[in-house]
C-alpha cells in the first residue's frame, strides 16, 4: 500500500513538472521553461532535437509559421509565396520570399534579404 501511494505521489509530481514546462506567459511577462537538458545550440535549422528549436523560438523569428489548424501564415515574410502571387515559379524550381518592411534587429539595424541568405548558406 505504501509503495502504491509513493508511486502515485511521484506520478502526480512528475505530471505537474511536465505540465509546468508548457505554462503560458504570466501576468508579469516572465516566461519560464523547464527542459530536460540545456540546448546545445541556438540555431533551430541545425538542431538535432526539439530542445534547441523550443529554446531558439523564444529569440528567433521565422519567415513563416503554422497556426493551430496547420495553415501557414507569414511572420517575417510579407506574404506566403504561391504560384498565384508570383512567389513560387511556374516550374516550381524557385521560391521568392518578400520580407515585411521595417524589420529591425535588436540593435536597431535593418533586417535584410542578405541576412536570410547568410542564414541559408550557413546552414547548408
Amino acid at each position: 500500500m505504501f509503495r502504491l501511494k509513493s508511486l502515485l505521489t511521484g506520478g502526480v509530481i512528475a505530471t505537474l513538472l511536465v505540465t509546468s514546462a508548457f505554462a503560458k506567459r504570466g501576468a508579469d511577462g516572465i516566461v519560464k521553461i523547464l527542459n530536460w537538458q540545456a540546448p546545445s545550440m541556438m540555431n533551430p535549422y541545425l538542431a538535432g532535437g526539439d530542445k534547441e528549436v523550443i529554446a531558439a523560438s523564444l529569440v528567433l523569428e521565422p519567415l513563416a509559421g503554422y497556426d493551430e489548424n496547420g495553415v501557414l501564415f507569414p511572420r517575417l515574410a510579407a506574404e506566403i509565396p504561391t504560384v498565384e502571387n508570383g512567389g513560387v515559379a511556374e516550374d516550381l524550381k524557385s521560391i521568392t520570399w518578400k520580407l515585411k518592411s521595417g524589420l529591425k534587429w535588436s540593435d536597431g539595424s535593418p533586417v535584410t534579404s542578405k541576412d536570410v541568405v547568410f542564414t541559408a548558406n550557413y546552414c547548408m
